[in-house]
């Protein structure tokens, strides 16, 4: 578990973060995902990437016994969530989707 995250109230509640490719956590900046952030626009959105987030996932739900998914998107977060959720229906069950740019509604 990210010792960076607030601890929750309830026992059972387990918190993860997923860094979008080339991306870094502000309040650890050790925690840097691989990848880099200065590759074309969209191409960290490819196929490869997208299935193994949602494959990170069901992992973690493995090794953590989960049996709800609930994520929070912000901004390409939003939209990297979004596509996780059309491509792999079923892998998330819930999910707030902030600031997302573009138009969901296709």
């Amino acid at each position: 578990m990210d010792e960076h995250l607030p601890r929750s109230a309830a026992p059972y509640v387990v918190q993860v973060r997923l860094l979008r490719p080339g991306c870094f956590d502000t309040t650890a900046p050790s925690n840097t995902s691989s990848g880099t952030t200065f590759t074309p626009r969209g191409s960290r959105w490819t196929p490869d990437y997208i299935d193994a987030a949602a494959d990170a996932i069901v992992r973690l739900c493995v090794h953590h016994g989960a049996r709800y998914v609930a994520v929070v998107g912000h901004s390409g977060g939003a939209i990297f969530s979004s596509v996780i959720i059309g491509r792999h229906v079923g892998v998330i069950d819930a999910s707030l989707l902030v600031s997302t740019p573009g138009d969901l509604c296709i």
